[in-house]
This record gives structure tokens, C-alpha cells and sequence, in this order.
């Protein structure tokens, strides 16, 4: 009786925002689907904002919004997924991260505390990962990586590529999605992310 009663509140009023221009700050949207028709979910880690995230709502509303999108929306997600191709049956997404443009100060505790607390609800769905690709890593990462990896769940960290290189991210992604699917701003020719946000 807990969960659903956590949705019948108004979402946007109890997050403080709409979500669009959550968004702005927590640069994270379902499109598309790759080749193998896997949803796609793009997370553009170089414009996400803690500060900005943390001056609109609150941890609490976020982990509503987190909850919403996995238990409620990425249903509809599937099943667009299948209804575009009957042969998809599987419940996983592929997501990437593109960390073109990020920053050390981004990963600051307060960035940590946000996303150790989407990884806590991601938890809650732990097959719904087939695989994760971080694109444009900074070298500054690898010592980040070390610190994120320890709160994930073993199993979705081995599911996760880091990939620094510019060339072999897109080369990477190429395998993945269409390019003419792939956002813009993922170095792709579709729409950008920001233009689903």
C-alpha cells in the first residue's frame, strides 16, 4: 500500500518545479530504441547540476520522481518499444552517459548524495540495466569511478563501459543505435536531448 500511494500527490507541485525545468538541471530522457530495439535512456552528466537539482526540490521529491519514472513510465516505454518491434521482449534499456564537459567540482558530496540516491531506487529494478555506456570520460574520472562504483550494485557496475576516447564513444554507439537516432547532442544526427526536455 506504500508505493502507490506515493504517486497520488501532484508531482510537479510536491517536486517544486516543472519537471521541464527539472530537466534543465538533471539532464536525463527516454529516445528511442537501439538496434536490438532496446529503449534508450541519454543522461548528459556535463550539464547536470546539483546545486541546481538541490535549489529546486527536494531529496525526497526526487526519489518520487525517480520512482515514478521506473515504476510507471518505463511501462509505457516497453511498450512502445514492442509495438515498434513485435520481436522485442525483453524489459531492459540501454543507457548512455556523456560526460563531455564535466567538471571535478560537479562531482562534489552533494552530486554523490543525489546520485547514490537514484542508485538506491535503480536497485529496487536491478535487471532492467543490459548495459550502460559512459562516453567522453575526463581522466579525472577514473578515481570518481572508483568512489561511484562502490555503492552500485556489483552486478550493474560489470554492466557498465567507460570509454574515454571521443572516437571509440562514437564508434561504440554506432554499434548501438542508428545514427540518424542517436541525439545531436550524443553526436548523433536526431533530435537533441534538450529538445525532449
Amino acid at each position: 500500500f506504500l508505493i502507490p500511494t506515493l504517486f497520488d500527490v501532484d508531482l510537479e507541485n510536491e517536486m517544486g518545479c516543472p519537471t521541464s525545468v527539472f530537466l534543465t538541471q538533471y539532464p536525463n530522457v527516454y529516445q528511442g530504441n537501439s538496434t536490438l530495439g532496446f529503449p534508450m535512456n541519454y543522461f548528459h552528466a556535463g550539464k547536470f547540476s546539483a546545486d541546481g537539482v538541490n535549489t529546486l526540490t527536494t531529496m525526497d521529491a526526487l526519489e518520487k520522481y525517480i520512482w515514478k519514472t521506473l515504476k510507471y513510465d518505463l511501462p509505457e516505454i516497453f511498450k512502445n518499444a514492442t509495438e515498434m518491434n513485435p520481436d522485442f521482449v525483453r524489459c531492459e534499456i540501454i543507457t548512455v552517459a556523456n560526460l563531455e564537459g564535466l567538471t571535478r567540482a560537479q562531482l562534489g558530496s552533494e552530486s554523490i548524495d543525489i546520485l547514490k540516491k537514484a542508485s538506491s531506487v535503480g536497485d529496487c529494478f536491478p535487471e532492467i540495466l543490459h548495459k550502460a555506456v559512459v562516453i567522453n570520460a575526463p581522466s579525472f574520472f577514473a578515481v570518481s569511478w572508483r568512489l561511484i562504483r562502490n555503492f552500485l550494485d556489483p552486478g550493474t557496475a560489470k554492466k557498465i563501459e567507460i570509454i574515454s576516447n571521443k572516437k571509440k564513444g562514437q564508434k561504440r554507439l554506432a554499434e548501438i543505435i542508428d545514427e540518424n537516432l542517436l541525439p545531436s547532442d550524443f553526436d548523433g544526427k536526431g533530435p537533441s536531448i534538450e529538445d525532449n526536455l
